[in-house]
C-alpha cells in the first residue's frame, strides 16, 4: 500500500515557500529510516522535473536519491511514482539490471520533515554512451536487457491504454511548445509545415494495431548505464505507462545508431535488434509505426528541447514515408 500525506493545494503552495534545507532533512530521514549515516551528498545536475543526490554514508557506501518536487509532481502523480518503484523493485528481484528501491513502512515514496517526496534506491555503476561510443556487444545485450524486461512486464496485469495519440492534442501541443523553444525559431518552423501534413494525413486508427503492454517510455541514452560490454543499469522508470513496448526498441536506436549527419547505422540497429528478438519477435511493419508513434508522442516537446533530439525527430519526418526502406536490415 502507498502511504503519504494528503497535502492541499495551501499545504503544497507553503511547503514550496519555506526556506528548507533539503539536503539536511533528506539527510536525516536517510538516517531515520534506513539507518545510514550520509557523510556527504553529491548534486547531480542531469534531470528535468525531479532534484537528485548521490549520497556517501561514513562506511563508504554509495546510494541515490531523487525528490519529486511538489510543484511538478501531485498526489495523483506520487501514486503513478510509487506503481512504478514498485515494478522497478520486482524488476530488480527477477534479475534485471536496475537500481533496488527502499522501502519503508511499505512505501518507496519518503517525505522529509517538511513534507517532501522522495525516494532512495541503490546507486548505479557504470556511464552513459553516444552513438559514437557505442559498440554492437553493448547493444545487443541491451535488446536483450529490453526483451527480458518485456518478458516480465507481460506478466503484469494489463489495463486500457494510457496514451494514444490525437490530432487535435498533437496540433494544440504543437503551437504551445513552438514559443517554447530552446532551439532557433528558425529551425522549428521550418520543420512545422511537414509535421502538420503528417498529422493531416494520417489515419490514427492504424496504431491500434499495434502491441499494447507495460513500456518503459523513456529509454533514451541518459537512462541506461554501460559496462565494457553490457547493460549496468537502466535508470529512470517514473514514465512506466501501459503504451506500445516497441516504443522501447525504436528509441534506443535513434538514441544510439544515429549519426549528427543523420546515418543510421544499420549494423548497430541491428546488434540491439538480435538481442531483443531472444525473448520477443518484432517485425518491420511493426517498428515502422513505432518510429512513427515516436514522433507523434515526442515532437511536442523534444523537437524544441535539444539539437540532438531535433536532430532524431527530423530524421523521422525527412524519412516518413520511406522508413521500410531504412529498416530493410531488419
Amino acid at each position: 500500500m502507498f502511504y503519504i500525506i494528503y497535502l492541499t493545494r495551501t499545504e503544497v503552495v507553503n511547503a514550496m515557500n519555506q526556506k528548507v534545507n533539503l539536503m539536511e532533512e533528506i539527510r536525516q530521514q536517510a538516517l531515520d529510516l534506513f539507518k545510514l549515516d550520509v557523510s556527504d551528498m553529491q548534486k547531480i545536475s542531469k534531470g528535468w522535473r525531479t532534484s537528485k543526490w548521490k549520497l556517501i554514508t561514513n562506511d563508504g557506501e554509495f546510494f541515490f536519491v531523487k525528490c519529486y518536487p511538489l510543484e511538478h509532481f501531485p498526489v495523483s502523480e506520487l501514486k503513478h511514482v510509487h506503481y512504478s518503484l514498485r515494478i522497478q523493485s520486482k524488476l530488480n528481484h527477477f534479475g534485471i539490471p536496475c537500481p533496488k528501491p527502499y522501502k519503508y513502512n511499505e512505501s518507496y515514496i519518503h517525505l522529509t520533515q517538511s513534507g517532501f517526496p522522495f525516494t532512495i534506491m541503490e546507486y548505479s555503476k557504470g556511464k552513459t554512451m553516444n552513438e559514437k561510443e557505442i559498440t554492437g556487444d553493448q547493444l545487443y545485450d541491451l535488446g536483450k536487457v529490453i526483451g527480458s524486461m518485456h518478458a516480465f512486464f507481460s506478466q503484469l496485469h494489463s489495463r486500457k491504454l494510457q496514451w494514444y495519440p490525437s490530432k487535435r492534442d498533437l496540433l494544440s501541443n504543437l503551437i504551445s511548445q513552438k514559443f517554447k523553444s530552446k532551439l532557433s525559431s528558425d529551425k522549428v518552423n521550418s520543420e512545422l509545415p511537414r509535421i502538420r501534413k503528417i498529422i493531416d494525413e494520417i489515419d490514427m486508427s492504424v496504431f491500434y494495431q499495434c502491441k499494447q503492454g507495460w513500456t518503459h517510455w523513456d529509454l533514451w541514452s541518459g537512462n541506461v548505464l554501460f559496462g565494457s560490454k553490457k547493460v549496468t543499469s537502466i535508470l529512470d522508470f517514473d514514465r512506466l505507462k501501459y503504451v506500445f513496448p516497441a516504443l522501447d526498441v525504436v528509441r534506443p536506436i535513434l538514441s544510439f545508431t544515429l549519426s549528427k549527419n543523420g546515418e543510421l547505422n544499420k549494423e548497430l540497429a541491428q546488434s540491439l535488434i538480435k538481442g531483443y528478438r531472444e525473448y520477443a519477435f518484432i517485425n518491420i511493419s511493426e517498428l515502422t509505426k513505432a518510429f512513427r508513434l515516436l514522433l507523434l508522442q515526442e515532437t511536442p516537446w523534444w523537437l524544441t528541447y535539444s539539437e540532438r533530439f531535433y536532430n532524431e525527430l527530423s530524421w523521422i519526418l525527412l524519412n516518413w514515408y520511406e522508413l521500410e526502406y531504412h529498416l530493410d536490415f531488419i
